[in-house]
């Protein structure tokens, strides 16, 4: 990818003492830019991001 900004591990929330995290891929130019999220709808049993 090119133009991108990254930033991993963002704490948004904890939940029985354990730390939920997200990654952002932003654009690393100013102005409006399309959106995309992508939501896991399964259980996370094991594993990272």
């Amino acid at each position: 990818m090119t133009h991108v900004r990254i930033e991993t591990d963002i704490e948004y929330a904890t939940a029985d003492g354990v730390s939920l995290a997200l990654d952002l891929y932003l654009p690393a130019v100013d102005g409006p830019a399309p959106v995309v999220l992508c939501l896991h709808g399964g259980g996370h049993l094991g594993g990272a991001a």
